[in-house]
């Protein structure tokens, strides 16, 4: 199975989503899970370098996306390049068995979103989820606002929102993920990915292979 993680929009924790969606899949059992890392920087691979310095077990390998994914896969994640063309955004829609495509509460990256969406206004609805990251924290409303927004424009979203947390910060230095850290708010944080992880695992499920 190909999840492909992109954005129009830079800052929208593409790259987190990638690694947490990879370490989700990572979970189940029988899943042998690859993340090719796309983005020009290689800020997943440098995070993943970081972590098996650190002797972290993440339970995934991340790999350079220019190169082969290691053989005998049964999950590919994708952390795509930010900001791409049309001819790319076809390639990976036409590679991918699902879209994931985050979005924070800004209206610059709403409107990205919308703009990533109209590239794929044949898309089967069953083939993509937006996910809303860097969600202010209560008692802001603005989360709710937006996701509600998505949903009455009839944007497929993921059910579960991902709140902005200093915690992020802190798992990248380490290499590690949220769910490996101390603390309650990295606790929150692996309880929202757990949400969106089972969610994944229930859209996707025509997509896998044993």
């Amino acid at each position: 199975m190909i999840i492909v993680v992109l954005s129009f929009k830079g800052g929208v924790s593409k790259t987190i989503t990638a690694i947490h969606v990879a370490e989700s899949l990572s979970k189940r059992r029988g899943r042998k899970v690859v993340l090719g890392d796309g983005d020009a920087i290689r800020t997943a691979l440098n995070w993943y370098k970081r972590g098996v310095a650190a002797g972290h077990a993440v339970g995934f390998t991340v790999f350079d996306g220019d190169e082969q994914p290691p053989d005998g896969f049964t999950d590919l994640v994708i952390d795509t390049p930010g900001n791409p063309d049309e001819a790319e955004l076809s390639q990976l829609a036409n590679a991918a068995d699902f879209l994931i495509i985050p979005t924070s509460c800004s209206p610059a990256a709403i409107e990205a979103t919308i703009q990533t969406l109209t590239q794929f206004d044949e898309l089967p609805r069953d083939h993509y989820r937006v996910l809303l990251s860097l969600v202010p924290p209560r008692p802001s409303r603005r989360g709710e606002r937006v996701q509600q927004a998505l949903n009455d424009a009839d944007i497929p979203t993921f059910t579960q929102t991902i709140q902005r947390r200093d915690c992020y910060l802190d798992a990248e230095l380490a290499g590690c993920t949220v769910s490996m850290l101390p603390g309650k708010a990295a606790m929150g944080a692996a309880r929202e990915w757990k949400a969106v992880g089972d969610d994944l695992w229930k859209l996707t499920k025509l997509f896998r292979q044993p």
